[in-house]
């Protein structure tokens, strides 16, 4: 199984509160009938992680904050603070150039709760404790 992103969560029905900028805005403009106007137009950045064999996102502005990460649509907005920092606006999300190596070196350990990854570890750092515990 590949590391869980927003997209194969909603597939795989893995999906518990975790729902896209563009559908959370929406409903925030929407309830109870009220206008709010949410600018769409990205402002920072934060970075995708590995955490528990899912890609997410911790949000830069509050210690709760994280959401299940998205390459279709590399934004976040986190529901805790509601970027209030940051205007209210969504950030950019970077993914690692080599996201889909790491995809597959964590895919290949047996518990989702040692599939691990931050953006100070290497890929040779990854093959390195993946070998450490007898896995190829």
């Amino acid at each position: 199984m590949s590391i869980i992103t927003l997209e194969t969560a909603k597939e795989t029905q893995q999906f518990g509160s975790h729902i896209s900028v563009q559908l959370w805005c929406t409903y925030l403009r929407s309830r109870d009938g009220l206008s709010i106007p949410i600018s769409f137009v990205p402002h920072g950045f934060a970075s995708a992680v590995v955490n528990h064999g899912r890609w997410i996102v911790r949000c830069p502005l509050c210690t709760p904050g994280a959401m299940l990460a998205s390459r279709k649509e590399p934004l976040f907005w986190c529901p805790n603070c509601g970027m209030a920092a940051n205007n209210e606006r969504p950030m950019h999300v970077i993914f690692p150039n080599e996201a889909d190596v790491i995809d597959d070196l964590l895919s290949r350990r047996p518990d989702p709760h040692t599939r691990h990854w931050e953006p100070t570890e290497s890929i040779d750092m990854l093959l390195h404790e993946n070998r450490a515990n007898g896995v190829i």
